[in-house]
């Protein structure tokens, strides 16, 4: 598997908010943008295609539970990453607040990255609904101080992430290991 640098990681950023400002200039309506929240610099694992379709199903779920209509449905798939566009014709912060509680109550929402765009292109911060910001995945601590501190070991993220997985799945270490040998070889070529 192919790790990104960090060069790679800013200018894909760059290339998705430029493209993020036209889907919202074409389109005039809000927009949801799906990434996968995973720390490191290997970004498209089998794991993190799982957890990028889990997020997308729950988007959908979501909305057909709201009855809002989806306008414009994109899957990118790029090594900084999967990348999900949803345009929809809903108030960008009444969909802000549904994306939240996907990340907030979903087994594997901690890994999901849901952005809401308004009409403008302006995106919608959780902080603005009263959300907190987003704690670290494995102390719930300030994520940007452990970043800074290195408090927590690339094992310690991977293991976490493995068991939020494998609650997602309802299977065991054995299961993920055998799904996981079977399509990286895939992503290896």
């Amino acid at each position: 598997m192919k790790t990104t640098t960090l060069n790679e990681i800013l200018m894909r950023r760059e290339e998705r908010s430029i493209y993020q400002k036209k889907l919202t200039d074409s389109y005039q309506m809000p927009l949801i943008s799906l990434q996968s929240n995973i720390p490191g610099f290997l970004k498209y694992t089998s794991e993190i295609c799982l957890i990028h379709a889990a997020g997308t199903q729950e988007i959908y779920h979501t909305l057909n539970q709201n009855n809002i209509r989806c306008f414009f449905a994109e899957i990118r798939h790029e090594i900084t990453g999967i990348e999900g566009f949803f345009i929809v014709d809903y108030d960008p912060f009444q969909l802000k607040k549904l994306c939240c509680e996907i990340e907030e109550t979903h087994v594997l929402g901690r890994l999901f990255d849901i952005d809401v765009m308004d009409v403008m292109g302006n995106r919608i911060s959780r902080m603005s609904l009263g959300y907190s910001e987003r704690s670290c995945m494995i102390c719930g601590g300030d994520v940007l101080s452990c970043r800074r501190e290195r408090k927590h070991s690339k094992e310690a993220y991977s293991s976490h992430i493995e068991q939020l997985i494998l609650s997602y799945l309802g299977c065991d270490t054995d299961i993920l290991k055998i799904f996981k040998e079977s399509s990286d070889h895939i992503l290896n070529e």
